[in-house]
């Protein structure tokens, strides 16, 4: 996905603190306010912006999850990514990035245009659930669709796969050259968000 910043701060819904605005920031805060207003997640189950790294070729290669939800912060039930184009084109990079979670991976990953919405289990990638974004699961629902579905168990091995697809898809996915992208950030990808 390729933003841009625009050169000033906005409030976080979630934190209350600043965050530099980019082309996208204002749906990120909006997805956060959609889930708990209307969908009745807490405030604190929410956490934004949670950085997921690969290392590649003993490099790291970070880029962020935009939203992830959980009970606490140790335990993470669901990580949502905004995706500017086509969801079904983002679904295996957002796998990738629930399967890399610091805190460990989530239940249930999803990929959004805040038209629709594709839900996946991460154990697998199996679709659980694709609808309207407006027909979003509740925070009861979603804590029942959690549990319902199987863990993911990261490997070593796993996760140096899960490291590589990230770096791919997201990179792919960024549309500008290299030596132009403004989100270029020391020690992470171009296509870093």
């Amino acid at each position: 996905m390729h933003e841009i910043r625009l050169g000033y701060s906005v409030q976080d819904y979630i934190s209350g603190e600043q965050v530099e605005a980019t082309t996208y920031e204002d749906i990120r805060q909006d997805i956060a306010r959609f889930l708990v207003e209307e969908k009745g997640v807490p405030k604190a189950a929410v956490r934004t912006k949670v950085e997921v790294t690969a290392v590649i070729d003993e490099s790291p290669y970070v880029q962020q999850m935009d939203l992830v939800l959980g009970q606490s912060s140790s335990d993470p039930i669901m990580a949502l990514n905004f995706c500017a184009g086509q969801v079904e084109t983002y679904t295996r990079q957002t796998l990738a990035a629930a399967r890399l979670l610091p805190q460990g991976a989530p239940r249930l990953a999803v990929a959004t245009d805040t038209q629709k919405a594709v839900i996946l289990q991460v154990a697998d990638g199996a679709l659980v659930r694709e609808c309207l974004y407006a027909e979003f699961p509740d925070w009861e629902e979603l804590l029942h669709m959690a549990a319902a579905v199987p863990e993911y168990t990261v490997t070593a091995e796993k996760k140096a796969k899960e490291g590589r697809l990230l770096y791919a898809l997201s990179e792919l996915s960024c549309s500008c050259a290299q030596e132009s992208c403004s989100i270029q950030e020391s020690g992470s990808g171009h296509g870093a968000k």
